[in-house]
């Protein structure tokens, strides 16, 4: 688990990746339902793809841009729970050194 903590908080010091911790006191959240991931294009014309994780199996959807929106309002939602990139790099480095 230490060199996982390390290899994300060196990802984290990229400039094109953003690592974001939402911390166990953000309590009940919706990212707590499952995992989700909202593909998009450079291309204008390409839907952007939901996939979604559940207890209840996967979904793929592209047809269903309320559906892509509600997920969107999620992620940005999580966003604003999380420790921040800053705070969140912190956080693992800190956690990193505490289980070496």
């Amino acid at each position: 688990m230490h060199r996982q903590l390390r290899q994300l908080t060196e990802m984290g010091a990229r400039p094109n990746v953003t690592v974001e911790v939402v911390p166990f006191s953000a309590g009940f959240h919706p990212g707590l339902q499952g995992s989700f991931v909202i593909h998009e294009f450079p291309d204008p014309a390409d839907d952007d793809v939901l996939y979604l994780e559940s207890p209840q199996g996967e979904l793929i959807s592209r047809d269903d841009p309320d559906l892509v929106l509600h997920y969107r309002e999620v992620f940005e939602e999580l966003r604003a729970l999380s420790l921040g990139p800053e705070g969140s790099v912190r956080f693992l480095d800190k956690l990193a050194d505490e289980i070496a």
